[in-house]
């Protein structure tokens, strides 16, 4: 009977990483964001629910509704403007983001982000 249990307990305590290592992480609140050969500092206010990702970035270009998702320690997120979209796919480091821009009119850049 005891080694059922031990068993019973490593099985759900290995099931229940696994749904926690799942989870999104909580990305909710205000970035600041640069870019690579760029001298801009984007900021964005990020509403997460579960892994949808709502809010604004905010440029010289104006505030623009972002859209996006978040997965595991995964973020991919954009930003229309004129019809175009700036894309943005990345990695969570706590309270720092790091990844690759699509923008249009300047192509891919490195970009970094942390949160105030």
């Amino acid at each position: 009977m005891s080694k059922a249990l031990l068993v019973l307990g490593s099985v759900s305590s290995i099931l229940f990483s696994n749904v926690a290592l799942a989870q999104a992480p909580n990305i909710e609140g205000n970035w600041k964001m640069s870019f690579t050969g760029e001298s801009i500092t984007p900021t964005y206010t990020i509403i997460q629910r579960g892994s949808a990702l709502t809010g604004t970035f905010r440029s010289p270009m104006g505030e623009l509704p972002l859209t996006g998702i978040v997965k595991g320690n995964k973020v991919n997120f954009s930003a229309k403007f004129n019809g175009r979209s700036l894309g943005f796919s990345g990695t969570v480091n706590g309270e720092t983001m790091n990844g690759i821009a699509d923008l249009p009119m300047k192509g891919r850049r490195s970009w970094t982000a942390s949160k105030y």
